[in-house]
């Protein structure tokens, strides 16, 4: 297993590392997922959140997430082809917010990943 520590890594870029590793068959633990940032202007990357948000009724769907975490998820998510065999075995990914409390820090192994 993996543990990859978010902060200050950019979104995209680091989901697309974790679908990745997903596919490959890789068992993925994110940390500090709120910290992840995204890209852009903050008008642009507001407005883009509220386009998604209000596409459909609220009731109905497709429902967009608020929490950062569940961001992160739904944009590896979006980058795995979850609805075939070869997807659904690769969802093994768990995120968390916060600092991992999991033991002592010396037992896990932690990636950051820094694409240039």
């Amino acid at each position: 297993m993996k543990v990859i520590d978010a902060s200050e890594c950019i979104m995209g870029r680091l989901a697309s590392a974790v679908a990745k590793s997903l596919l490959n068959g890789e068992e993925i633990h994110i940390v500090n997922a709120e910290n992840a940032v995204i890209s852009g202007s903050k008008d642009m990357v507001f407005g883009e959140y509220v386009s998604k948000r209000n596409l459909n009724h609220p009731r109905k769907g497709p429902y967009y997430p608020r929490m950062p975490h569940m961001m992160l998820k739904r944009a590896v998510r979006g980058m795995i082809p979850y609805q075939k065999p070869k997807g659904r075995e690769g969802e093994k990914l768990s995120e968390e917010s916060g600092s991992s409390k999991k033991g002592d820090p010396g037992d896990e192994l932690t990636y950051s990943i820094t694409v240039k």
